[in-house]
């Protein structure tokens, strides 16, 4: 057995879209870093190809590399060459994954074949079994967790799991502070353009910073001044960056799935979780159940819903204000309603009043 210390781990940062996971997704300084795609967890080759070997050097020592990864193209599960070939250098690695709850669409059926390999490899990573110093530090969807469960990973170590959510609404302050002053050379008193911000963004990270970002913009064209035209402007072009973001999100998704969530939302307050089941029962009235357990696991893999102690939630306060407004059809709800409050209202949706 080598003796010789061992190093590594894998590090999750799980959130909804939007919660600021990609942007904590750095590396420290003296690491080498790697930005990886979930087909490198699963795929040896790629994994090889993505930390730069890719057989275009020229050295005998890149030869060798370049003999090895042709061998691998002739075999079809190699997980232990992978091991191998990152223990040979002694420089620290940090594997760099973001959008890893594509692992879990991704993972293959055969427990015999890339399954494996892909379990061999991520445990070499959590149980440090290199005697090289690698971090994976991965960031994904609710679902992610579910994937690394699937791949071996049933556990984090201590302060290796961090779930996000909403800013607290002193950091959502700070930050958009900054941003009018540092980067908008804002002049005068700020308060009422961070108050009139904040009632739109919601605590949620990129929310905050696309709305910050719009107005250091628009104050830096009107040298710094805060004027209540120009704060107008902010909203109507933030409002516009946050209703871009949520058709992102739904992209791939056709319009009537939507109408079968959406339904299900009606007169639920923003953040109330509902039943699997009846999410599943108002796809049914439209699918077959085959088909509708797969459209619910694809509103789950986009982050339009995320799962909250056994039940699911539109994890973004505003994106369930968005579905119910534009998704639900006018009809009574299928499911008794759990508040009185109106279809689409949030507290915080309110004009500029300053």
């Amino acid at each position: 057995m080598n003796s010789q210390k061992k190093y590594g781990t894998i590090i999750l940062i799980q959130a909804a879209p939007g919660a600021g996971k990609t942007a904590l997704l750095a590396g420290e300084r003296g690491w080498k870093i790697a930005d990886t795609s979930p087909g490198s967890i699963l795929d040896t080759a790629v994994l090889l190809q993505e930390l730069g070997w890719n057989g275009e050097k020229e050295t005998s020592e890149d030869a060798v590399l370049q003999e090895i990864l042709l061998r691998m193209s002739r075999i079809p599960h190699p997980p232990h060459l992978a091991v191998e070939i990152l223990q040979e250098e002694a420089e620290p690695l940090l594997l760099v994954l973001d959008e890893a709850q594509r692992l879990l669409e991704d993972i293959p059926r055969d427990p015999r074949g890339r399954l494996s390999a892909a379990k061999t490899l991520l445990k070499g990573f959590h149980n440090g079994e290199l005697p090289r110093r690698v971090i994976l530090m991965a960031g994904g969807l609710g679902v992610t967790t579910q994937a690394f469960e699937r791949l071996g990973v049933s556990r984090f170590k201590d302060n290796c799991y961090i779930e996000l959510g909403e800013l607290s609404e002193d950091a959502e302050r700070l930050i958009i502070h900054d941003w009018l002053l540092k980067d908008g050379s804002a002049k005068g008193d700020p308060a009422c353009w961070i108050d009139t911000i904040a009632q739109d963004t919601h605590g949620w990270a990129q929310h905050v910073t696309a709305y910050a970002q719009v107005a250091a913009y628009q104050l830096s064209a009107i040298d710094g001044q805060m004027t209540m035209e120009g704060l107008d402007a902010v909203i109507e072009a933030g409002r516009e960056k946050r209703i871009r973001f949520y058709k992102d999100r739904a992209r791939g998704i056709p319009e009537e799935q939507f109408h079968c969530i959406a339904r299900v939302l009606i007169h639920v307050d923003p953040g109330t979780s509902v039943a699997r089941r009846d999410i599943m029962a108002s796809l049914k009235l439209d699918y077959d159940h085959n088909t509708a357990a797969r459209l619910f696991l694809r509103a789950v893999y986009k982050g339009i819903l995320d799962e909250r102690d056994n039940r699911y939630v539109v994890p973004i306060p505003s994106m369930h204000n968005w579905l119910v407004d534009k998704f639900s059809r006018i009809q009574e709800p299928i499911f008794p309603p759990h508040s009185s409050m109106p279809m689409g209202f949030d507290s915080r949706d309110r004009g500029v009043e300053c």
